[in-house]
Formats: structure tokens, C-alpha cells, sequence
């Protein structure tokens, strides 16, 4: 889930203030702009709130238990081929257990497949 980038979260305040500026210009402009055009990467605070629990809750369009779905926004997308081979899925998972330096018994998590 891809949130966008969120003016409204300050994520500008210690910026110089031309850039601080421009994101206050922005921000005043997203609800506006993302009523146009709902898949910008600026979104509203409220507007990726509202992706977030469609991406949670949504059984109509992504099923009652999704896999493997990618969003921007509300939106779908089918990512990379790259990403979805499942060989260097497994090669990732196993990694990353290697250099969390996890254990059986340290997580409820259960091998990716």
C-alpha cells in the first residue's frame, strides 16, 4: 500500500522555505487535485486514510483475503515481474530471517509460502 506523499503530515518543517511553501501550496490545492485526478502521488491525510481501510476491509474488489495485491492508492497494479518470482521471493524471506537473526519460536510469522 502506497500512501502517497501526505503535505498535511508536516513532513516539510524543517525544509527551507521556499520548499515549506510549495508544500503549503499544495496541501491547500490536494483536496481539490485528488478529487480530479484520485491517483496522484500527493495525496490528503484523510484520502490515504480512506485507501488504507478500503486496502483493510474491501471484500467486493480484492476478496475476502487478498494476496499478493499491490495498491497506490485505491488503486491495483500488477507489479514487476522481478517481484513476483517466486524463486527470489524465497531468497528475500530467508535472508531476511538470516540477518534478523530470527529463530523458531521468535515470531508468530510463518514461511512466506
Amino acid at each position: 500500500m502506497d500512501p502517497g506523499g501526505m503535505p498535511e503530515a508536516d513532513i516539510a518543517r524543517d525544509s527551507p522555505f521556499a520548499q515549506r511553501a510549495t508544500v503549503a501550496i499544495l496541501g491547500f490545492l490536494l483536496p481539490i487535485l485528488n478529487f480530479l485526478f484520485p491517483s496522484l502521488p500527493f495525496r490528503t491525510t484523510k484520502k490515504s486514510a480512506d485507501d488504507l481501510y478500503f486496502a483493510c476491509f474491501d471484500e467486493k474488489e480484492l476478496g475476502a483475503h487478498p494476496k499478493a495485491v499491490t495498491l497506490d492508492g485505491s488503486r491495483s497494479l500488477v507489479t514487476s515481474e522481478e517481484s513476483r518470482d517466486e524463486e527470489k521471493w524465497a531468497r528475500l524471506w530467508e535472508g531476511s530471517v538470516k540477518l534478523a537473526q530470527l529463530k523458531d519460536g521468535d515470531t508468530v510469522l510463518a514461511k512466506w509460502r
